[in-house]
């Protein structure tokens, strides 16, 4: 039978391994979240991307897509025994999924400055130098970190013991500053150029970065910088949303955001671009449908025109879009 002083022990033990085990239903579930948006806009991605060119925004896009996956998984459904590989990937991944994001955003910027060529490269500048510092940081403070084989490995595998924070925050202060300027940027030349114009384009640019920012931004600090594993005494409060949980939780408990902050990144940038990629391609009317056929002009047109030059003999406008439209073509007549 336990002694007395072994019961608080016990119990203790117990919780612990049960936020644990909750962290990791909770990853999960955002696993499922991610594997549910893959499906319900893969149609669009099949429409809208993959026949483009390649290009930076392109690349960005399957890298934002994909690299989200690697944050979700690797803290705690892996299953490894390697633990300081599964924490470098896990902080790697979400700082990745963070970085690609705001590179995907920086772009959305830039074309709202109408393609400014200093803009485009000190945009690239700042993120290249913030991203790789952060990067350093995140590194150098993975392998700070101390863990140990859980004596429970069907709850969790790895048990944090204690890790060195102040790696983790000047990291954190880097991608919050980045996000900070972006939606200084989005504010400035989404009012100037975009915000009250005409351009239901330009509209939806505005309109969909200013979301994902209200949606984001805000807690944006907490689920990267509270790397301070196994510290109840010291939560640190940087964001609205999540400052409400670190003062009214302890625990491994105060991680309950992490996973889903890093998935609804990717997410909702994702859909970002989709949605304006789909905006564009029907203003552009590539959602009309064309019957495109040579009029008979009969046996004596038929060397006068061979040339081959087109006009429009025919217009239907298609009362279901109001975007699409069915265009009959004809020989040119000379003039």
């Amino acid at each position: 039978m336990p002694s007395d002083t072994a019961i608080p022990v016990i119990i203790n033990l117990a919780g612990f391994l049960e936020e644990l085990q909750l962290l990791r239903f909770l990853d999960a579930a955002t696993l499922t979240l991610l594997a549910l948006e893959y499906l319900a806009t893969l149609p669009l991605e099949v429409t809208l991307i993959w026949p483009t060119r390649l290009s930076h925004i392109k690349v960005l896009y399957f890298l934002n897509r994909h690299v989200v996956w690697v944050s979700v998984i690797a803290p705690r459904l892996a299953n490894s025994t390697k633990c300081h590989t599964m924490n470098i990937l896990a902080n790697c991944g979400r700082v990745a999924t963070v970085l690609v994001s705001e590179a995907l955003l920086f772009a959305r910027v830039w074309a709202l400055s109408g393609n400014e060529s200093l803009l485009g490269a000190c945009l690239f500048g700042f993120w290249l130098a913030a991203g790789t510092a952060a990067f350093g940081l995140i590194i150098t403070f993975s392998l700070s970190a101390v863990f140990d084989l859980s004596p429970y490995p069907g709850i969790v595998t790895c048990i944090p013991i204690l890790s060195n924070s102040k790696y983790s925050t000047p990291a954190v202060a880097l991608i919050f500053l980045e996000q900070i300027v972006i939606l200084s940027l989005s504010f400035y030349y989404g009012i100037r150029r975009h915000g009250t114009s005409g351009s239901h384009l330009g509209r939806i640019m505005y309109r969909d970065g200013l979301l994902y920012f209200v949606a984001l931004t805000g807690e944006t600090y907490c689920p990267l910088c509270m790397y301070k594993l196994n510290d109840r005494h010291h939560p640190q409060v940087l964001a609205i949303l999540n400052a409400l949980i670190q003062l009214t939780i302890r625990g491994n408990i105060r991680f309950v955001l992490n996973t889903f902050h890093f998935a609804m990144h990717a997410v909702l940038c994702n859909r970002m671009v989709l949605h304006l990629r789909n905006e564009a391609r029907e203003k552009m009317g590539f959602t009309t449908q064309y019957d495109i056929s040579i009029l008979d002009a009969g046996p004596e047109d038929e060397s006068e025109y061979s040339d081959g030059r087109l006009a429009v003999a025919g217009h239907r406008h298609d009362t279901l879009n109001e975007n699409a439209h069915s265009i009959r073509l004809g020989p040119l007549r000379p003039m």
